[in-house]
């Protein structure tokens, strides 16, 4: 289909593509990075909070 757009026209939706991809490129490097930082923290919170409550259970290093 785009093909048949005209020039002008058809650039525009590979301009657009392109950035997608670069968008998507980016979220994904994004999330990659900030996984084990996450991960981490998350850990630290349960560590933390171990032994607080009676429903919590104690967490053992």
């Amino acid at each position: 289909m785009v093909k048949t757009l005209p020039e002008e026209q058809a650039n525009l939706v590979l301009m657009f593509t392109q950035f997608v991809r670069q968008q998507a490129s980016q979220l994904q490097d994004e999330l990659t990075l900030m996984a084990p930082v996450d991960l981490l923290a998350q850990l630290t919170l349960v560590n933390n909070l171990s032994g607080n409550w009676a429903d919590l259970p104690e967490v053992e290093a």
